[in-house]
């Protein structure tokens, strides 16, 4: 795997800089060569409670925000790791960030999320579910298949009167409703409870046919961290029960392979829509 440069550094609240007291709040990634420039932040700041005692912390908050937002609209700006670092000398209130520091990176997005794992030590209870959309989006085009999919496909179930949203989809003599999930170790009621969730709604998909896209099928993609792959035989269990096709994001050659096979069709019906 090709690696890069990349930078990091914590952000920390620090309300006396000659105490040298600080407690960190999230951590920032630079990859100059892709201009990938992303912070992550704990929520809550129980860190910053535990150091400095029970109060109103709400405008730690606001400068954390205005911290991500700055990051995120002028990113464009930072082109080598001496604009990171003028940035850096400039803060003058108690959000401080600290020197960046060379690592070696492979993917930006990955390696942003273990710094945060590593340094803030705060593990979400899921993965969000645009974090297993985009690396499936990513698996998709590199096996050149961005145009074979439909994108943001809404149905709506009338048994139950709602309505899904899947992220992806394709024909192949069904319509595959594809959900790309993620799943971590924070507990198995979680990851039992979000199995359980799309087989009841494939159970309802089955129930009707679609005017326009006709027999409906639900696809589910999961995204397990390494501390949570022991909860793959039960999510398989519970969703192949109800027949839901069930891939995981290191194991999805056979879907790739079905979705290049019906490519043609899946172009020409997007042209035709």
């Amino acid at each position: 795997m090709d690696t890069q440069k990349g930078y990091y550094a914590l952000i920390q609240y620090c309300p006396d800089p000659s105490r040298l007291e600080a407690a960190n709040l999230g951590v920032l990634l630079f990859c100059p060569e892709v201009g990938f420039l992303k912070a992550r932040f704990a929520q809550g700041h129980e860190r910053v409670r535990r150091f400095f005692g029970p109060q109103d912390w709400s405008f730690v908050d606001a400068q954390v925000q205005a911290i991500g937002e700055r990051l995120q609209v002028d990113a464009s700006l930072f082109r080598t790791v001496e604009d990171l670092q003028n940035f850096v000398d400039r803060r003058a209130n108690e959000i401080r960030i600290t020197t960046p520091r060379p690592i070696k990176v492979e993917h930006p997005e990955d390696d942003l999320e273990r710094l945060f794992l590593r340094l803030i030590g705060e593990r979400e209870r899921r993965v969000p579910a645009t974090r297993a959309q985009t690396l499936f989006g990513r698996r998709l085009k590199s096996a050149a298949l961005d145009e074979a999919v439909r994108r943001n496909i809404d149905i709506e179930i009338p048994s139950i009167k709602h309505t899904i949203r899947a992220p992806f989809a394709y024909q192949n003599g069904a319509f595959n409703l594809l959900e790309p999930v993620g799943f971590t170790a924070a507990d198995d009621d979680a990851a039992f409870e979000k199995a359980s969730k799309f087989a009841i709604t494939s159970e309802e998909l089955r129930k009707f046919v679609h005017e326009q896209y006709g027999r409906l099928q639900l696809v589910v993609v999961g995204h397990f961290t390494d501390d949570a792959t022991d909860f793959i035989p039960m999510v398989r269990t519970i969703l192949e029960a109800r027949n839901v096709n069930f891939f995981t994001l290191d194991r999805i050659d056979p879907l790739l392979d079905d979705i290049r096979r019906n490519k043609a069709k899946n172009i020409l019906a997007d042209m035709v829509d």
